[in-house]
């Protein structure tokens, strides 16, 4: 795309410049998988119109550039300002292989598009996460919905798979979640070294089955060690992969915390429940005055009550040999008035299921760090735990 017109975003110059070279492509791409045709290979053009492949991931093992911190392929001559297009064929090609231009060290310390993008949406982490199956830098959905005034609801999304950290384990973050997006949302859990190990079924029995046809999953005592049977006691998941051979995963500790359900589902199954799902990690578990934490217990709490908003901070700390816990919460608009009240019912709740005592300041909203990869709220600032 021409510089001159591109840099005129969002105005028609740019519009104007991208119609042309998505016509353009879809033009280039229908010649090419004719003359394929006319070889004798399959071919199928991917363009703007008609594709069903992620083009960056794509371009970058071509070779074509390296992923930028915005989403986009960035290219050695070009940059950002590139359309991708592709055929798909049965072909006999000699591929490419990637390149490195050095973005992904430059990225490391310059984060001028994050700090220039008017909706905040890039993120400013210095290395990729694992989304979506790929490596990438994390995009914030919600606050780009926010600035161009998209409804999630109106997108016609009926069921959204949770994964990564226990946000859908977690009733109250769960029912926020499908009230933005007037969704079913479920739970899933599993890792690369794994494998999918769980799920939650359709009806939704609070907590997730353990996928027994593949995996032999035990609890381990976190004090003992010790296998735990019974229901109604929280250990660390240690779990066996049956069906792994290049990478076999024998009695892997997972870390993650867990209990079994003593109920049977609804749905029918005989795999056995893990009751609320993953609630947290045992290397995320802390003792603060002499008592077990689990910060997802402070997450279900604050999302709990109505008129604080979603984003919030913990810190803890040592005054002399006695511990403090601090917790950083923020006001919705319109509730400033209520403040009072909201604080009683987190200093009840946050009593009742955590047995604490914080030292709590209200923010203004918007006010707090909005994290885009795994939570980064509960921050330890002890130097013995």
């Amino acid at each position: 795309m021409g510089q001159c017109h591109s840099g005129t975003a969002p105005h028609t110059p740019a519009v104007v410049e991208s119609g042309y070279n998505y016509a353009r492509g879809a033009y280039i791409t229908t010649i090419l998988s004719q003359w394929f045709g006319r070889m004798g290979y399959r071919a199928v053009a991917k363009h703007n119109r008609h594709y069903d492949l992620l083009m960056v991931p794509l371009a970058v093992d071509a070779g074509l550039g390296e992923l930028g911190r915005q989403g986009y392929l960035i290219a050695d001559k070009f940059g950002p300002r590139i359309q991708l297009f592709a055929v798909q064929t049965d072909m006999p090609l000699v591929p490419d292989l990637p390149v490195d231009l050095g973005a992904e060290k430059f990225y490391e310390r310059c984060f001028k598009c994050a700090e220039s993008c008017p909706s905040r949406s890039i993120p400013r982490e210095r290395r990729k996460t694992v989304e979506r199956g790929l490596l990438r830098w994390k995009l914030n959905d919600d606050s780009y919905f926010d600035y161009f005034g998209i409804d999630p609801a109106s997108l016609s999304i009926n069921k959204i798979t949770c994964a990564g950290e226990p946000g859908a384990g977690i009733p109250s973050t769960k029912k926020r979640i499908e009230e933005a997006w007037e969704a079913k949302v479920f739970d899933h859990a599993g890792a690369t070294e794994i494998g999918a190990w769980s799920f939650e079924c359709a009806d939704q029995p609070h907590g997730m089955h353990v996928n027994e046809g593949l995996f032999l999953v035990e609890i381990e005592d976190l004090e003992t060690g010790k296998i735990i049977e019974e229901p109604g006691y929280r250990g660390k998941m240690i779990i066996t992969a049956l069906d792994r051979q290049a990478q076999p995963c024998v009695r892997f500790d997972s870390k993650d915390i867990i209990e079994w359900d003593p109920d049977p589902c609804s749905c029918g199954r005989t795999f056995r429940l893990i009751k609320g799902g993953v609630v947290g990690r045992s290397d995320d578990i802390t003792k603060v005055k002499g008592v077990l934490l689990a910060p997802s217990a402070i997450e279900e709490v604050v999302r709990d009550i109505e008129g604080l908003g979603d984003e919030f901070e913990v810190v803890v700390d040592k005054m002399g040999d006695m511990d403090r816990i601090a917790l950083k919460v923020e006001l919705l608009p319109g509730t400033e008035n209520r403040q009072e009240e909201i604080e009683g019912q987190l200093v009840n709740q946050l009593r009742n299921k955590t047995n604490l005592r914080y030292n709590l300041s209200f923010h203004e909203y918007e006010s707090l760090p909005r994290y885009e990869v795994k939570a980064k709220w509960f921050k330890d600032l002890r130097k013995t735990h």
